[in-house]
């Protein structure tokens, strides 16, 4: 080792050191209010997400800076052909799960919560359900892309309702939030928190500011759109890019901000979806699971009662054929493009 290469070593950070980053403070009116125990469970829910967002984003942070975490520990289940476990996505996890345990302690609600790789029970009968992504896209990470991964957490009730959520940039350290039925981002090298205006509708893909995303990394979800969308991408304004971006982040990043009017994809893991159904609510997008054979649809939700007692299947289960829409208007256009023959609009259940 040469004595340049010796005293970049020795100015660098140890790799290690990403584990004493201390939590962002939370914005005066986020400030962790008193007797929360006796409070709704909405309430108490909202504190389970600041609390991991700001506790757990600035070491994740810096662990992604110093380029932490990239080697495979294994296969993610149900995607063992498409998805890798590396080293950050288990320390996130465990990471993450210290601040929940302590959170839900603190607060006082039983809650499981789903993941990619350890489901986590607090208590016996939860009453909160949480879906959470430890690391989303975290194979860029592991390749050494210099793009973002991502935390993600939705919470929902017993019924499945989204009642709050957070998605953390670990790039740019980003944070967005769904919290009593509005959006936010807080950026935290500005220390400034700002409510997301609910976005313009969009109803046609000619529309100037229509703005499409479908998943670009792999050949088996590339080719069911190309098959299928085609000519949405051949006749959509052309002046606005379409995006091949995925995963749970999205719906913090691209739906509540607006930024993308609509999501296409086929074969979307639920353990992708769940996360994000806050932010799309609360956005005005509808998140529409679609029947290939009719086009038909309903709104896509989450079944608690059958994920509690089958939890294997949330790594496993898939929305065969998914659009995320802005508008209504725009739900149709988009499903009446996805067919390869022509059918006529009678065929469709409009009303659900």
């Amino acid at each position: 080792m040469n004595a340049k290469t010796e005293s970049l070593r020795v100015a660098s950070e140890p790799i290690e050191s990403w584990r004493r980053k201390r939590p962002y403070p939370r914005p005066d009116v986020w400030a962790r209010p008193e007797n929360v125990i006796n409070s709704s469970i909405q309430d108490r829910a909202n504190e389970i997400v600041l609390d991991l967002m700001f506790g757990s984003t600035p070491p994740l942070r810096k662990a992604v800076d110093l380029g932490f975490g990239r080697a495979i520990q294994g296969t993610v289940l149900g995607r063992e052909d498409e998805d890798k476990k590396i080293v950050i996505d288990g320390e996130a996890e465990k990471l993450a799960y210290k601040i929940i345990t302590r959170s839900a302690e603190q607060n006082g609600l039983s809650l499981f919560v789903f993941s990619e790789h350890e489901h986590l029970k607090i208590g016996d009968v939860p009453q909160v359900v949480g879906s959470f992504d430890p690391i989303d896209d975290s194979l860029d990470h592991q390749i050494g892309l210099n793009t973002p991964p991502y935390l993600a957490l939705g919470l929902m009730d017993t019924n499945g309702n989204p009642i709050a959520a957070g998605v953390a940039n670990l790039l740019t350290g980003h944070i967005t939030i769904n919290r009593n039925g509005k959006n936010y981002i807080y950026n935290p090298n500005e220390k400034y928190l700002i409510e997301l205006p609910v976005p313009k509708k969009v109803e046609s893909i000619k529309d100037p500011t229509f703005v499409p995303i479908s998943y670009g990394g792999k050949y088996k979800y590339t080719h069911p759109f190309r098959a299928n969308f085609d000519a949405v991408d051949r006749d959509r304004n052309q002046d606005m890019p379409l995006h091949g971006i995925a995963g749970s982040h999205i719906y913090g990043e691209e739906i509540a901000t607006g930024a993308a009017s609509a999501y296409i994809m086929f074969g979307e893991p639920i353990s992708e979806l769940v996360q994000g159904l806050a932010f799309a609510r609360d956005a005005g997008y509808i998140v529409a699971s679609v029947n290939p054979e009719d086009g038909s649809y309903e709104e896509y939700k989450f079944d608690v009662d059958f994920y509690l007692k089958n939890p294997d299947r949330y790594n496993t289960d898939r929305v065969p054929f998914l659009v995320v829409a802005n508008s209504k208007p725009l739900l149709r256009e988009l499903i009446t493009y996805g067919f390869t023959k022509s059918l006529n609009s009678a065929n469709f259940n409009w009303e659900n």
